[in-house]
């Protein structure tokens, strides 16, 4: 496997010493540039697999050779770097096209994972172009090979949405964690409503990216109770899914998941937000997607309450208790019923959970339980279906002893 080229760009010869000798370390080839300007003048020629770019740099900043760069490399995955605290330049880098956002000082560990998952989803989008300069083929001639071609196509798609989330995961564990949980749980409902395929995974993959607008809102708005916020700060926590709705538009597949993304919060009596919408103005797939948020907050957040439960099974039923409550006015009866139907499956499905050894681990095995590293960081997510490599990076995580040496999964 070729060695994969990192660019770093800043003003400060220092900082490029000090990231170039952590990353020469860890196996990458380093290059470097002063400014924007001069990065433009080596991409060309160097085609970095990834680039790490200051901000703020004289000549050029970071932004504007971002915004150049992506059109003369556009397979190169970007992180930002910066020591201003500013989320509103996070969002117009991440609808340039960058991956992530990074704070100075730089947390070297934060780095080199939002890295690894930079470049995952670099490989994942060629594997993707590949399939798709042959998807003619495969629906013209139907072939079993072609199906199972498709198939693949499919889960890929899926997998490099799901690496989108290592964004809100480096913002806030908690929304990376609840994000995958929530987009596994909604496709579960849409199946269980007779929902086609392609509905359920539009569904799903909407599901997955609900909340990536959370990260233009600051930590402490995200976890405060409206009833502790002022009207104003109340009015900027609702703008949450337009962030959400801006971040996705610059892709093409990702377009047809705006609407759906904007009303998740709407509910059926009107009372939602941004657009006060009515019963059916919401679209299906968001009204399932507002049934298994609430869920999974009540169950892994107690936001809803300060009822103290003795067993899961008791925070399970005041959960649909809760949604109950609220058929009809907030939420779509019948899949607050699907909902129910999911979660039992997955409760009688719980029973084959067990605790396996790094070594035992294997493609397909689904995670029981959230990792955290020994800072706390997520590193996957509950419900999460492993792929060999997350194995592989679990397996070398171990080696470092970085995280625990078992892990609860569910075997069909």
């Amino acid at each position: 496997m070729a060695v994969q080229k990192v660019l770093i760009v800043d003003d400060e010869p220092h900082a490029i010493h000090a990231l170039g000798a952590i990353l020469t370390k860890s196996g990458y080839a380093v290059y470097s540039a002063g400014n924007g300007q001069e990065a433009l003048a080596k991409v060309g020629n160097l085609m970095p697999d990834l680039a790490l770019l200051d901000i703020r740099m004289p000549v050029m900043g970071g932004l504007d050779c971002l915004i150049q760069l992506k059109v003369v490399a556009r397979e190169t995955e970007v992180l930002m770097a910066t020591a201003v605290n500013d989320l509103e330049v996070a969002v117009q880098c991440m609808q340039a096209g960058a991956f992530g956002y990074i704070t100075k000082p730089i947390d070297h560990k934060v780095l080199l994972l939002n890295m690894e998952r930079a470049l995952e989803r670099r490989t994942l989008n060629r594997e993707l172009k590949q399939y798709q300069l042959h998807l003619e083929d495969l629906v013209e001639h139907r072939t079993r090979e072609n199906l199972a071609l498709l198939k693949k196509l499919k889960g890929s798609f899926i997998s490099s949405m799901e690496i989108m989330l290592g964004i809100l995961e480096y913002y806030d564990p908690f929304f990376g964690g609840h994000s995958r949980r929530v987009g596994y749980l909604v496709g579960q409902v849409a199946r269980e409503l007779g929902m086609s395929a392609q509905e359920s995974t539009t569904a799903q993959m909407a599901g997955l990216l609900h909340d990536v607008g959370i990260v233009a809102l600051p930590k402490r708005l995200r976890d405060t109770p409206f009833g502790k916020l002022s009207q104003e700060e109340i009015d900027l926590v609702k703008q949450q899914t337009v962030f959400a709705e801006e971040l996705l538009n610059p892709s093409e597949e990702l377009c047809k998941l705006r609407p759906i993304v904007r009303s998740h919060h709407e509910r059926l009596d009107g009372s939602g937000f941004p657009d006060g919408l009515h019963g059916n103005e919401i679209p299906a797939a968001s009204k399932i997607i507002a049934v298994a948020n609430a869920y999974d907050e009540i169950v892994y957040r107690r936001r809803f309450t300060v009822q103290k439960f003795n067993t899961p099974r008791e925070v399970g039923d005041f959960a649909f208790q809760y949604l109950k409550m609220r058929a009809g006015t907030h939420f779509q009866p019948q899949y607050v019923d699907a909902l129910e139907i999911a979660v039992k499956k997955n409760l009688i499905n719980a029973k084959s959970v067990k605790r396996l050894d790094i070594s035992d681990l294997r493609k397909g095995m689904m995670l029981a339980d959230d990792i955290y590293d020994n800072d706390g960081l997520l590193v996957l997510a509950k419900g999460l279906a492993l792929s060999p490599l997350q194995i592989k990076r679990l397996s070398a995580y171990c080696n470092m002893q970085v995280i625990g040496q078992s892990f609860l999964v569910i075997q069909d």
